[in-house]
């Protein structure tokens, strides 16, 4: 009688093959979901960055229009601008921008930083178009 009970013991010790494969599969979806609601989520913090930085600038630009009586303008991609008291050191995803103005629009580009290949194989860049009379910012993504 006790014989029995201890086989019956013993062969009940650990998982089956079938067990086994159960979760493997269950995790295998679940990794497939996490990385692509991850790259959703890199994708809202790359917009987000992306107009707040363009935000900032646009407010320092009114603030030096004041000053000076006329915009910072520059076409060259710059990462800092002592005249504007902007550093873009601290952002993770955007670092260099352009600012111009034409037809009373002044357009403010910014692009990804050129150290993040994935970055710079998902955004051109951002632009966010600040109307000097309506006082209205929009944005224009250029997603890939």
């Amino acid at each position: 009688m006790f014989k029995n009970s201890k086989r019956n013991i013993i062969s009940k010790k650990g998982f089956t093959f079938i067990e086994v494969i159960i979760v493997i599969v269950i995790v295998s979806i679940l990794s497939v979901a996490w990385f692509f609601t991850g790259k959703g989520h890199v994708s809202i913090s790359m917009t987000t960055e992306a107009r707040a930085f363009i935000e900032k600038i646009v407010a320092q630009e009114k603030k030096y229009r004041v000053q000076k009586s006329q915009f910072f303008l520059t076409d060259d991609r710059i990462e800092e601008s002592k005249e504007l008291m902007i550093d873009s050191g601290k952002n993770k995803y955007f670092k260099e921008f352009t600012v111009t103005e034409k037809n009373n629009v002044l357009t403010v580009t910014v692009f990804p930083a050129t150290d993040i290949v994935e970055l710079t194989d998902v955004v051109d860049n951002i632009v966010g178009e600040y109307n000097l009379s309506t006082g209205e910012l929009r944005y224009v993504e250029n997603f890939k």
